[in-house]
């Protein structure tokens, strides 16, 4: 039995686990080496009993957590695999920063469903389209460029591999359709992105939710209306880290002067 300092009683959990108080624990003591006794029996190997059970079972916050420490001990089972794949190729400050890296991957990679679709319905992709009004695919941009706005399709999928003329949001004018104006943007920040590849490791095929869960947590994504994927050459040299197994891009955030037109922010998000 321990004493509770949040309500006063002598309970059989501590100020974390309290029946009446419940409250997740802090950054902290999630990162703290498994001293404390709470970390030990929910953290371990340690079967919760009956009435701990039944007083939680319900509990949205006590079922968050326990799908916190499955997402943790899978993170970690896929870090040590990858390690162990690892270490005889390379060693030092190398394997060090290609672990933390692939932590960062993996962690952006279990996102909840509920957050992506927050994030897509607020944040949506661009493409750019050259003087010939083909997509570009690579190499860099020029001033005769045009960002347009395209039709949603399930985030998941890859938006660039195939793209046709008819994904390009349009409105009618004067009888004739045109691609829907993109507002005055302005660049947020740029941050390098990993993305899965279909089949091929040299396929293109960035999608939505990759873009979205990795942007990086320091910005404030209510200042991010759209993004853009660039990638200087598709050449599988240039593309592929065949070390993570991801292919790489820069994604550029914008933020739009007016907001997102009305016609894209009342855009269904399909996933």
């Amino acid at each position: 039995m321990e004493f509770c300092d949040r309500c006063k009683n002598i309970c059989a959990f501590d100020n974390i686990k309290c029946a009446n108080h419940w409250r997740q624990p802090v950054e902290s003591e999630f990162q703290a080496d498994f001293q404390s006794d709470w970390q030990a029996q929910l953290g371990g190997n340690f079967k919760l009993d009956f009435f701990v059970y039944e007083q939680y079972k319900n509990s949205s916050l006590f079922n968050d957590y326990l799908n916190y420490l499955d997402m943790s001990n899978s993170i970690e089972k896929d870090l040590h695999s990858f390690e162990e794949g690892l270490k005889h190729q390379i060693c030092g400050i190398r394997l060090k920063n290609y672990l933390t890296l692939y932590r960062h991957i993996l962690e952006a990679e279990q996102m909840s469903e509920d957050e992506l679709v927050v994030r897509a319905s607020r944040i949506k992709p661009l493409v750019r389209l050259d003087k010939d009004g083909c997509l570009r695919r690579e190499g860099e941009f020029e001033d005769s460029d045009q960002l347009v706005f395209i039709e949603p399709r399930d985030i998941r999928e890859g938006y660039y591999w195939k793209f046709e003329p008819e994904d390009i949001v349009t409105v009618n004018v004067g009888g004739i359709e045109v691609p829907l104006k993109v507002p005055e943007l302005e660049v947020v920040t740029s941050f390098t992105c990993y993305h899965n590849y279909g089949g091929y490791y040299g396929f293109f095929r960035p999608s939505v939710d990759e873009v979205l869960s990795q942007i990086p947590p320091s910005v404030d994504l209510d200042e991010v209306q759209a993004f853009e994927i660039k990638v200087d050459s598709l050449d599988i040299s240039d593309i592929f880290d065949p070390i993570l197994d991801r292919q790489v891009s820069t994604v550029i955030l914008y933020k739009m002067k007016g907001g997102l037109p009305s016609e894209i922010e009342s855009q269904e998000v399909i996933y």
